[in-house]
């Protein structure tokens, strides 16, 4: 919701989450991609590594896994969302 957004709490996890490991999950700006309309409360833990890789490039996490690779997400420790794993089976034909 637009007033949780634009709290100085809200402020602070957008600009530090990605130190601790979290990301924003469904940025305002990705719906198109994520599928998923923008949720200012949805962080997800994916490990300092790859929080700041994303945070750095302003990917989103399905644009993140398509340019690095699910296997090396996986490999590396990171968290792999279901909804991921189907998205990409549907868009190679697979069910």
């Amino acid at each position: 919701d637009e007033e949780q957004q634009n709290t100085p709490e809200q402020q602070w996890l957008r600009e530090n989450s990605y130190k601790y490991g979290y990301i924003l999950r469904y940025p305002p700006d990705k719906s198109d991609l994520t599928g998923i309309n923008f949720e200012t409360w949805h962080y997800r833990y994916v490990g300092r590594y790859h929080a700041t890789r994303i945070y750095e490039s302003g990917l989103c996490l399905e644009e993140y896994t398509e340019k690095y690779g699910e296997s090396d997400f996986l490999f590396a420790g990171g968290v792999m969302s279901n909804v991921i794993i189907k998205n990409r089976l549907k868009l190679k034909g697979e069910h």
